[in-house]
């Protein structure tokens, strides 16, 4: 998101949280958005075929 987004919104039924991507995604201050990144799923580096 980071390499695409200058800004993030986090929506739940309206905007609980809006800022720059590093912000809300590194220190998220709205619990939804807490939420929403722990359940988020991750890629680990180096994970291609081969």
């Amino acid at each position: 998101m980071r390499a695409i987004a200058q800004r993030v919104v986090v929506l739940d039924g309206e905007v609980v949280e809006a800022g720059p991507t590093g912000q809300v995604l590194g220190h998220p201050a709205a619990d939804h958005a807490r939420r929403l990144l722990a359940d988020a799923p991750r890629l680990e580096a180096g994970g291609g075929r081969g």
